[in-house]
């Protein structure tokens, strides 16, 4: 029943207390009293009238007022009058509560506390069965950085900290420091030979012409070669390998290494497979693949008067040619002690180790090259390359090793100090900063595979492999590069 239906069936209740009034001599204004009911269902949008022939209330709810007006068909004269009394009292107060506004003196902290820990309540009974996506802009460059490398596979079990790593095809070698064995080569993932070594080896590299053959150098100065083929144990002893000390050798214008590895490079000279080495002394020597007792030719000390101390801290052979003739190999051969960049002068007897112009002095951290370009890490927390000048690039870290990646002008840099991190680089389109973090975890050393599809992460827990995917990398804040 809505609210004119009501009004009217009070209307006519109304009618017949006018008729009994008059039957007992009294005056009821009955106008007045509709009147007021009429304002008040106008006042309040929430008023609603419940028509009882039983009692009479008057009752106030949240939204608004609410009077419940019972009448009585017969009833007293003086129930009448009480009845009329009480509609009126209930529409002054209720006018009046709607005009008058509460101020905050009259608010009560105890119901303000009250009503908050409720809403907290309900808060907390609240669940959340749905989300909204929204723009996704800050989220696609997390993504990008994911999604730039992929992780194809991992191995953990074998700890030690690494020195080495070389990839050829689905074989890793690995060399460990301190560690029960001196290395490990794997497939996959999968352990396959121990190899094992009188002491740590420093480098290790598969045989470019025969990958069941590891060539490895160690602390003390020894070259070895690992033969992987038809072994009846994993566990792997070298085939070949250089003598320790042979006072003949000195005699004769050779020279062994007695300080550690820095470089092996294998080269084809004259038609002949031959190993290039280089220690911390500075001894340079000559190795055919094949027998490693004495140098295939004399050996070149690069510092005489400081023999005997480790002076070179890296070694390099900076040219990608391997087939030679004669010499002509030295003039690709840079070094670095104390600072400052060496190279030999092959064309001049006996040969001299210019000091090569670079006006920095401080300590190089690594090495390498990268399309006939120097690129080197200090101490001073920045990267140097050295092209037709030399560039700085200041980096929030120390650089600790430098790899490049196959076919492209793109590096890799591993940092401990004073965070960890490895970042990819990429000087064609950006030169001052990294275009994608790889991780920021503690990585000894990383290697790509001969094409440069895959990274390999060595950490001292284990390591990781993971697939590069270049379409995903955000090209929008490249700069020129070089």
């Amino acid at each position: 029943m809505d609210r004119q239906q009501l009004l009217e069936q009070k209307r006519q209740r109304l009618q017949e207390l006018k008729q009994r009034r008059n039957q007992h001599k009294e005056d009821v204004n009955v106008d007045a009293i509709i009147d007021t009911l009429t304002k008040q269902s106008v006042a309040t949008s929430t008023t609603s009238v419940d028509v009882s022939t039983q009692t009479t209330e008057v009752r106030r709810v949240v939204e608004g007022v609410r009077y419940d007006k019972a009448i009585q068909t017969i009833a007293p004269e003086k129930e009448q009058e009480e009845a009329k009394a009480e509609v009126v009292t209930a529409s002054a107060a209720a006018a009046a509560a709607e005009d008058k506004l509460v101020g905050k003196h009259e608010l009560s902290e105890t119901k303000l506390n009250q009503a908050l820990a409720n809403s907290l309540k309900l808060l907390n009974k609240l669940t959340v069965k749905s989300t909204i996506e929204l723009e996704q802009t800050t989220v696609q460059v997390e993504h990008a950085k994911s999604g730039f490398f992929q992780e194809i596979d991992s191995h953990s079990g074998h700890t030690g900290s690494i020195s080495d790593i070389d990839v050829c095809g689905s074989l890793i070698a690995i060399a460990y420091a301190n560690s029960k064995y001196s290395a490990i080569v794997y497939a996959g993932t999968t352990p396959q030979h121990f190899l094992t070594s009188i002491s740590q080896i420093t480098t290790i590299q598969f045989d470019i012409n025969n990958s069941n053959r590891i060539i490895t150098g160690c602390a003390n100065g020894s070259i070895s070669i690992y033969e992987l083929s038809n072994q009846l144990s994993p566990v792997v002893s070298p085939t070949l390998t250089t003598p320790l000390y042979s006072t003949t050798l000195f005699n004769n214008n050779f020279a062994l290494h007695t300080t550690p590895i820095l470089s092996i490079t294998q080269l084809k000279i004259n038609d002949n497979n031959c190993l290039l080495t280089v220690c911390k002394q500075g001894i340079i020597n000559l190795w055919s693949s094949n027998l490693l007792a004495v140098p295939k030719t004399e050996s070149i000390i690069l510092f005489p008067k400081k023999l005997n101390s480790t002076f070179l801290s890296r070694a390099i052979f900076t040219s990608i040619q391997t087939h030679y003739v004669d010499t002509a190999y030295l003039n690709s051969l840079v070094f670095v002690g104390d600072g400052k960049f060496y190279q030999l002068d092959k064309d001049i007897t006996p040969y001299i180790t210019n000091e090569l112009e670079s006006g920095i002095a401080t300590i190089i951290n690594d090495v390498t090259v990268l399309d006939s370009m120097l690129i080197t890490a200090h101490m001073d927390w920045n990267i140097r390359i050295w092209k037709d000048e030399c560039k700085t690039v200041p980096v929030p870290y120390l650089v600790d090793k430098i790899v490049v990646r196959p076919d492209s002008r793109q590096f890799i840099t591993v940092s401990h100090q004073p965070m960890a991190k490895v970042d990819l680089w990429d000087i064609s389109k950006r030169l001052y900063t990294p275009i994608v973090t790889v991780c920021e975890t503690a990585v000894d050393t990383v290697a790509f595979n001969e094409t440069g599809t895959q990274l390999l992460l060595g950490k001292q827990e284990g390591f990781t492999i993971l697939s590069i995917d270049e379409l995903t990398v955000d090209e929008v804040e490249y700069d020129d590069g070089i």
